[in-house]
């Protein structure tokens, strides 16, 4: 390679010059090499983000390390000269053996230094025939139904097929490895040595190298690498909001099947698929036959370096006019040019330390279903911020007990930020991560009209594959039919109404429900010791999992069907009222046991209720009393907060065995409002409104 082959002679001529120097002269070398790199490295940022200020942002950060060095390098050189004018005698060959050691040293770090300035030019992914990780060229051929098909070229496409993520085992090194030496040595300092400080390395930048290789893969030659926080009073990159995706999501490619082929992997669970047909347009040929396609669903699965729960979440980012780039007014960026830096268990020490993910892609509202495009870490994305700002909700897997607080506080844990190429940071510390996604903000104008706030998600390919649930997309066409003539009707019938949520008999079946009663009650008492009640957080192995009580009430419970229900009630405190919020009733749906013993439970985070208000509420607890051998045990799950519902990682995994009776479905609802109708995924399960509610006190 190219780069590594001028490496090795830089490396080599620093070598040699400190060989003819000598011993002593090049150990004062050496020593001045390796303090003015590191100055170096640990004070450029700093001088590029506060001073510099956007100045020829794509170079400032390579160019102010090299001028860095060689300043700080030639003053200490001219300092220690002029206080050292002499040298000590060495027999010649311990004085040339010794220069030339000491000349490995600075050629280390002075190389060192060359090679981090290069990666962090705004290159290719490749610099010279290096990459940090394997790329690849190939021939590809792009569909265009209207026209004729395109044949063209991919250049230093990355190599591995995963989304979110680089493969480990596809990273390469420069031989020596000059930066990784030199960085390595930063870092340690920051920790342990001379620099350390209150931020290490490691909480800003994980993996600096591979920073530099992501915000260099996936950017247009044209495009700007960098992107500063603000320009004047106005933020080019802000984070609005946070939110778990705790319903399956449905996976989708952003690019062109004819140029991807296949959709990029994940670590993600998949729940399900379905088979959906797409029909022809309106306007298509009559010969073009419906299409047929499998669509998957997934949900946050776990980590494969420490095998600990992940969570989906989904980090919406509003991009300004002036994050663009002013030819187009487009944001070009990758996701390997995001990182959130967030804490991870590390399964070798046990500590958790600060790691970078990067984003599984994008998501957007389509017709019945939340849509992830899947996209490679160096896929080219684009957003529109020419008319208004741009929206984009950026979807990560992370470990849940890093990213959050804790379950209940259900707040972003301090130390976590968002980067996106490679100035625009965001502090993401004490943000709340809301339990459901929110559609982006509109707004009105002076004569009421209401419209998108944002331009909102990224642009997809202008010949994409019809893409299932997604409104709009694009399909391919034949010539258009001619328009027949308008047909003015005679007293037209007015329209029949029509049920937003269609019956469906699958979602039917979920429940056998019997009754609804208003009551804060469970099915049976749960009691703990005097010594637990006080605590903040209850947990109490065979009988409760966990607990949290308010009022002396249960705002948050979990028990698995481990104890018998007469002794899960012993204890000196003993209760069945639950936490119902000012405001709010808890309005409680009850079924016998259905064909299908555990469905309604894996099923009951996307349960719906619509109140007579209008308003739509997830659910705040199930229960249910497990027949099991001929013993009653009590399986429950509730979280008194209208904020947090009902989540699938709270729910699974349901009970291996046992049959379940007396089943709970419970909703909190604001008080003065009834149950109207309960749906699963969109589909009616009930008509609530025909149904008797009872009050228990």
């Amino acid at each position: 390679m190219v780069f590594t082959a001028v490496i090795i002679l830089l490396l080599a001529a620093v070598v040699f010059f400190h060989y003819l120097q000598g011993f002593f002269s090049s150990l004062i070398s050496a020593i001045l090499t390796v303090v003015s790199a590191v100055l170096a490295f640990s004070w450029h940022e700093v001088i590029v983000e506060k001073y510099l200020q956007g100045k020829m942002a794509d170079y400032a950060h390579a160019m102010t390390l090299i001028v860095l060095f060689a300043v700080l390098y030639v003053v200490l050189r001219t300092v220690f000269d002029k206080m050292i004018p002499g040298g000590i005698q060495l027999p010649a060959a311990a004085d040339k053996i010794g220069g030339g050691l000491m000349g490995v040293v600075a050629g280390i770090f002075a190389t060192g230094v060359f090679a981090v300035a290069a990666q962090e030019m705004p290159f290719a992914p490749s610099i010279a025939m290096y990459s940090r990780y394997e790329v690849q060229d190939r021939e590809t051929t792009v569909s265009r139904p209207s026209a004729r098909n395109m044949d063209a070229t991919t250049t230093d496409e990355l190599h591995g097929e995963y989304a979110g993520q680089l493969n480990p085992t596809e990273r390469k090194m420069i031989y020596p490895p000059v930066d990784d030496i030199f960085v390595g040595a930063v870092r340690r300092l920051s920790e342990t040595g001379s620099l350390q400080g209150g931020q290490p390395l490691t909480e800003l930048h994980p993996d600096f190298l591979t920073e530099l290789f992501g915000q260099r893969a996936g950017v247009q030659p044209a495009g700007g690498h960098v992107t500063m926080p603000s320009r004047g009073t106005e933020p080019n990159v802000t984070v609005e909001s946070v939110f778990q995706l705790v319903t399956p999501v449905q996976l989708a490619d952003n690019e062109l099947q004819s140029v991807r082929g296949s959709q990029p992997k994940t670590d993600l669970t998949i729940v399900r698929t379905e088979t959906i047909t797409i029909p022809p347009p309106p306007n298509a040929l009559a010969a073009l036959a419906p299409k047929t396609v499998q669509v998957k669903f997934a949900t946050a699965g776990k980590d494969k370096v420490n095998s600990k729960d992940q969570i989906l979440i989904a980090v919406r980012v509003i991009f300004g006019k002036e994050a663009s780039d002013r030819e187009d007014w487009l944001v070009r960026f990758s996701p390997a040019g995001v990182r959130l830096v967030a804490r991870r268990l590390d399964p070798i020490d046990g500590e958790k330390k600060f790691v970078n993910y990067i984003p599984l892609g994008t998501l957007e509202k389509g017709s019945n279903n939340l849509v992830l495009f899947l996209d490679k870490p160096d896929d080219f994305l684009f957003a529109d911020s020419k008319e208004k700002p741009a929206c984009v909700d950026l979807v990560f897997a992370v470990d849940k007990d890093g990213f959050l607080v804790s379950d209940k506080e259900r707040k972003i844990a301090d130390g976590t930020f968002l980067e996106v190429k490679r100035m625009a940071r965001e502090d993401m510390g004490g943000k709340p991560v809301l339990a459901s996604w929110q559609p982006p903000a509109t707004e009105r104008d002076s004569v009421g009209t209401v419209t998108p706030k944002y331009t909102v998600g990224v642009l997809h390919p202008e010949w994409s594959d019809p893409l299932p649930g997604m409104p709009g997309q694009q399909q391919a066409t034949g010539p258009e039919a001619p328009t027949p003539p308008p047909v003015q009707p005679t007293n037209p019938a007015p329209p029949a109404p029509t049920n937003p949520n269609p019956p469906d008999a699958g979602a039917a079946k979920v429940l056998n429900i019997t009754a609804l009663k208003q009551s804060g009650l469970l099915a049976v008492a749960v009691g703990l010791p005097n010594s637990e009640v006080a605590k903040p957080l209850i947990n109490l192995p065979g009988t409760v999992e966990e607990a949290t009580l308010k009022d002396k009430k249960y705002q948050h419970l979990k028990v698995d069907p481990a104890a018998a229900v007469d002794k899960l009630g012993m204890g000196d405190f003993k209760t069945r009222d639950l936490y119902v919020p000012e405001g709010q009733i808890l309005v409680q749906v009850l079924s016998t046991t259905p064909a299908e013993e555990w469905t309604w439970a894996k099923k009951a985070p996307d349960m719906k209720m619509t109140d007579s208000g209008g308003a739509t509420h997830a659910p705040a607890g199930i229960w249910a009393i497990v027949s099991d051998g001929g013993v009653d045990k009590l399986y429950a799950r509730y979280d008194g907060s209208p904020e947090y519902p009902l989540s699938a990682d709270l729910v699974n995994p349901v009970p291996a065995q046992g049959h379940p009776t007396q089943i709970v479905v419970a909703f909190l609802i604001p008080a003065g409002t009834t149950p109207k109708d309960l749906t699963l995924e969109g589909h009616q399960v009930k008509d609530l409104s025909t149904m008797t509610m009872t009050k228990v006190q």
